[in-house]
């Protein structure tokens, strides 16, 4: 499990920094990359209360971490192939 949060959060470190340089790239502003990080933000905290509850209700945190995991992974591939 250790490993797994290592993993994930090391490429959350990996891909974050070089977001703005990115996006500007990609044609767009400081303000739109704000918006963008904020909801992504709330975003975060909201999907991490949802699966929070369903894990301790509905399919037991193992499950609920394994999907998290292979979604975090599924967006990491996406983010990498993505051209524009």
């Amino acid at each position: 499990l250790l490993l797994a949060v290592f993993v994930d959060m090391f490429g959350v470190a990996l891909v974050l920094p070089n977001l703005p340089f990115l996006f500007a790239e990609l044609g767009g502003t400081p303000e739109s990359f704000g918006v963008l990080s904020s909801v992504y933000a709330i975003a975060q905290l909201t999907g991490g209360l949802v699966i929070g509850l369903v894990g301790d209700r509905r399919l037991g945190q193992k499950l609920s971490l394994q999907i998290s995991f292979l979604g975090a992974a599924l967006s990491y591939a996406v983010a990498g192939v993505a051209t524009s």
